[in-house]
């Protein structure tokens, strides 16, 4: 018999990890983190002072390629980037930048910027080759125009056809969501225009607030901050067509004073909150009418919140530590809120957190333990594959890699010898699939696994 026990952590469950995009994390006063080795370790070298907004982004391997405040783009061995400063972006804008990879390249990286306080500068764009600058990358087309004025926010979301990407922002003194088509040509020139919730007006404080996009592309929510007697006040989601680029049905969740950050939980059933009183909430959105639950009320001010690729996340509270909802899918106490525990060793976080697209939170399958016999290992479907609606429908492709498949969601299967098996699942939607490898090595009696891509 061989036994199929998981080198890593000799436990009963494994959520596979793969290193990506999302793995190094730069913010706040020379603060950062690392994920590479699955949990998150604190970083001291960065160069990035910023009070708000910043975005990071590491290669596929997990490797650090660059990161911004969308003022000054800094390299992977943190120095400021060829031609890197003054883009059109601000440190105090909540959402300063984003950051996407052009479709079908692998060098060319674009910059979304996003001004403070729905400034003249706008919503603008700049490219960052990789290949020159001996690979540290330089800015080679700078602060293209967009729109303006706009709020602090930013998302980028995976398009229907899984290869293009929708860039959303929202305009200030009006309800339009501002939607940009990324694809193999570039940037659109074409704007989607959709009229949707609320409208940000009155004091610049109400452009404030995360904007986020569910894992599958299907919600958005927004925060619209203020504070007693002023701003807005208010947390909205809305249906998002990643066929179309469409925003629309607004729902208000919450109306709590100084609104700021959001994040989808990975199963996109839950989502959380917080407020600059230091309220963390979650909105359980498979509930009739939507349930609120209050995680911690321990301000004074909570900022940005995020998803890490560890599948929990992560809670900027302008301190020498970070907070963190350990288990995010869990509705009320079971999500697992732990305040100050992820260490930044010394270095000062402030309100900001890396802002990713949401579809760098990829997919992962859960491989168990043998529990019927000792040659048969048990597979889950991602945790952030499924959702509260009806109106998506998956199909589940299963191959062993030897000779055997499945459309079980959450199928068991035995290996009949040792050997090297890749695994794969197949996840298949209306209008795309996602596929994710898993090589499994039986040998001895131990079994090790990595991901393959």
């Amino acid at each position: 018999m061989y036994k199929i026990i998981l080198l890593a952590l000799f436990t009963t469950k494994l959520y596979c990890q793969i290193p990506g995009p999302t793995t190094n994390w730069y913010f706040g006063v020379n603060a950062g983190i690392t994920f590479n080795s699955g949990i998150p370790i604190a970083l001291t070298n960065g160069a990035l002072i910023t009070t708000e907004g910043v975005a990071t982004i590491s290669d596929n391997s997990g490797n650090l390629l660059f990161y911004t405040d969308g003022v000054t783009v800094y390299n992977r061995i943190h120095n400021v980037m060829t031609n890197g400063t003054g883009l059109f972006g601000h440190a105090s804008s909540t959402q300063s930048a984003i950051i996407v990879q052009k479709p079908g390249s692998t060098n060319i990286y674009y910059i979304f910027t996003s001004t403070i306080d729905a400034g003249s500068n706008g919503i603008c764009y700049s490219i960052v080759d990789m290949n020159l600058s001996a690979g540290f990358g330089a800015v080679t087309i700078k602060n293209t125009f967009l729109y303006a004025p706009s709020c602090e926010k930013l998302c980028a979301i995976r398009h229907c056809n899984n290869v293009d990407i929708w860039v959303v922002s929202h305009d200030w003194n009006s309800n339009v969501f501002r939607v940009w088509s990324v694809n193999s040509l570039g940037v659109g020139t074409t704007q989607i225009w959709s009229s949707a919730g609320i409208v940000p007006t009155g004091i610049v404080q109400s452009a404030y607030g995360q904007l986020k996009a569910s894992s599958d592309g299907k919600k958005l929510a927004a925060c619209y901050y203020g504070f007693t007697g002023g701003g807005i006040n208010r947390l909205q989601i809305y249906d998002f067509n990643n066929s179309t680029g469409v925003v629309s049905n607004a729902i208000t969740l919450a109306t709590d004073v100084g609104l700021y950050g959001c994040e989808f939980s990975p199963d996109n059933k839950l989502l959380y909150a917080s407020t600059n009183q230091g309220l963390l909430l979650q909105f359980n959105l498979c509930s009739t009418p939507v349930s609120r639950y209050v995680v911690s009320n321990n301000g004074p001010f909570i900022g940005s919140l995020q998803i890490g690729p560890d599948r929990k996340i992560y809670v900027a509270r302008n301190q020498t530590s970070l907070s963190v909802i350990n288990n995010p899918n869990i509705v009320g106490v079971g999500c697992g809120f732990s305040d100050l525990s992820v260490s930044l060793a010394g270095r000062a976080g402030r309100m900001g957190l890396p802002n990713f697209a949401s579809y760098y939170s990829t997919p992962q399958f859960v491989l168990s333990n043998p529990t019927i016999n000792c040659t048969t290992a048990l597979f889950s479907v991602p945790p952030n594959i499924t959702n509260c609606s009806n109106s998506t429908t998956y199909t589940y492709l299963w191959n062993f890699g030897d000779g055997n498949i499945s459309s079980n969601p959450n199928p068991s299967h035995t290996y009949l010898s040792p050997g090297t098996y890749i695994v794969t699942l197949q996840i298949i939607e209306t209008c795309f699939t996602i596929t994710i490898n898993k090589t499994i090595t039986i040998t001895n009696g131990i079994t090790t696994s990595v991901f393959t891509n």
